[in-house]
């Protein structure tokens, strides 16, 4: 009986492990998550990677991600007037890289999808 018992823990233990990476992690904008970042409202949205992506190989929308790598922000050196209106102020527009690496739950491929994030960051003095 305790063998029984064992088996059927590690049997749980594992299914629960296998299953850990397929529930889709809601992606947060962070345009306005952070102190001195203003919308990213420049003729575009950003765009953060979806919850769910459309399989390479088979084509359904059953790819769950298993990673994201986030390269570091880029100032383009595009500026605009300070939207708060503050003294010398400008804001910068900034851009990065998302790489999002995701299996699909239906067939099993592995696939890489790289998106831009944008924002408009304040650098104005009060």
């Amino acid at each position: 009986m305790n063998k029984a018992k064992k088996l059927y823990g590690i049997m749980t233990l594992a299914l629960a492990l296998s299953l850990a990476n397929t529930v889709p992690v809601k992606a947060v904008a962070v345009d306005e998550a952070f102190a001195g970042v203003v919308s990213a409202s420049k003729n575009t949205t950003s765009t953060a990677l979806a919850d769910a992506e459309t399989c390479t190989a088979c084509g359904k929308e059953n790819g769950y991600r298993i990673s994201r790598t986030y390269n570091p922000w880029q100032t383009t050196g595009e500026t605009r007037n300070c939207e708060h209106n503050l003294v010398y102020g400008l804001d910068y527009w900034q851009e990065r890289n998302i790489a999002g690496n995701y299996k699909c739950g239906a067939c099993g491929n592995t696939f890489s999808i790289d998106r831009g994030e944008y924002r408009w960051v304040c650098k104005g003095i009060s």
